[in-house]
């Protein structure tokens, strides 16, 4: 959402219920987080960056996204540069997990299943999505295919 979380524009009302719900002046609530007639959480970090580091500092989760974000989405523009974060090597090259951690790993997993219930298995494979719940990341998509991925994957946990 790049930090719109409302399609609606900011009118009058809008703006003393939100002056509400965040304890801002309407003026702050403008100056800050209305980006485009909308209101928008991104906003007042860009503001944040530009005001307290100089306009440097702000990341995306790879080159690509960053090189998007900063040509696509007007909350960036004002930004001189947003960087991308690099994964510092691949796969083949990063060095086996020490024994302490892939201990670790399966006291954890199994941790897991008992806290939500699942069969303590150290076979099965457990899927976790993290992201909103909301149909743009394809949550509606995970429930669609859990009966068809759980009867196929007899070992699968979600």
């Amino acid at each position: 959402y790049q930090g719109s979380i409302s399609t609606d524009m900011m009118l009058e009302k809008k703006l003393d219920i939100m002056s509400r719900i965040w304890n801002l002046s309407r003026k702050a609530l403008k100056q800050h987080m209305v980006e485009d007639g909308r209101f928008n959480m991104l906003r007042a970090a860009v503001d944040w960056v530009l005001e307290k580091q100089g306009g440097t500092g702000a990341c995306a989760v790879s080159r690509e996204y960053a090189e998007e974000c900063h040509s696509m989405y007007s909350v960036f523009w004002r930004l001189p540069v947003i960087r991308g974060l690099d994964n510092p090597m691949l796969e083949e090259e990063r060095p086996a997990l020490s024994e302490s951690l892939g201990e670790r790993k399966v006291r954890a997993k199994e941790a897991i299943q008992r806290q939500y219930g699942l069969d303590v298995d150290p076979t099965a494979r457990i899927f976790v999505s993290l992201g909103r719940l909301v149909r743009q990341k394809g949550v509606d998509l995970l429930a669609d295919i859990a009966p068809w991925l759980l009867s196929t994957f007899p070992k699968a946990q979600l």
